[in-house]
């Protein structure tokens, strides 16, 4: 019989959501007096719901190299009062992803993602006033393995980017990264040593917008800054194999 050769490629496609209703819900009662004083208490109302929907495809461009988008959708209704009034606050965000990927068991592996989310609030005290901003985030490793000298370097990064408005008068860019350098010591792969480096950029910060009333707010906290370390590691067993 003829001989064929067949290349066979991968293809994922899928598309999921959720909903999901509160009644009686636990919300806000906030009063704000003339000097701007605000107080608040915490009472049941209804009408406070959420959904997200998101589709993904995925295929194979070339030999170990996938390729794929993602287009998703989220909403958010959130109702609390505000001086005594009924204030229904509607976040919603549309958010675009690319992303690829390629594994190989030779030196060479990446993996890298790129997010564009675009929010939009409304409160109906407010109907006129909606606050819109773009966010971005990517996330990405590079891997380097050289077997001979039995050596990895990874390179994985973490990218956060907060669109600058009339609101929030500070873009906001952190880049993060942190490469590693591994070493197997003995023969029998047992031993590993590790050298870490967190935040290398040293711009490591803790970002959170809050457009779910109509109190904005953007909270920025410091965390854990460039540190280094070294470790090293013993593996009990390899490929499965128990110690002897």
């Amino acid at each position: 019989f003829p001989s064929h050769d067949m290349v066979l490629k991968s293809r994922f496609i899928a598309l999921w959501g959720s909903l999901s209703a509160t009644e009686r819900a636990i919300t806000s009662s906030s009063f704000v007096d003339a000097k701007g004083l605000r107080t608040t208490q915490f009472v049941n109302t209804d009408g406070n719901y959420n959904y997200n929907v998101r589709m993904m495809y995925n295929v194979q461009a070339f030999k170990r190299t996938n390729v794929g988008a993602q287009l998703g959708t989220q909403f958010n209704r959130y109702v609390n009062l505000v001086n005594g009034d009924r204030n229904v606050n509607d976040n919603r965000s549309v958010s675009y992803t690319i992303e690829t990927n390629m594994w190989s068991e030779e030196w060479f592996s990446y993996y890298l993602s790129f997010t564009a989310r675009q929010h939009r609030a409304v409160s109906s005290l407010r109907p006129a006033t909606s606050t819109r901003y773009w966010s971005y985030t990517g996330y990405g490793n590079v891997s380097l393995n050289f077997k001979k000298i039995k050596t990895r370097f990874d390179i994985p990064l973490e990218l956060k980017v907060y669109q600058r408005t009339s609101v929030f008068a500070q873009a906001q860019n952190i880049w993060l990264l942190n490469p590693s350098l591994n070493k197997i010591l003995t023969k029998d792969d047992r031993l590993e040593a590790r050298l870490s480096v967190f935040d290398l950029l040293n711009q490591n910060n803790y970002v959170n917008r809050d457009v779910n009333s109509n109190f904005i707010m953007e909270n920025t906290q410091n965390g854990i800054r460039r540190n280094i370390m070294f470790s090293l590691l013993f593996h009990f067993s390899r490929n499965g194999k128990p110690m002897q």
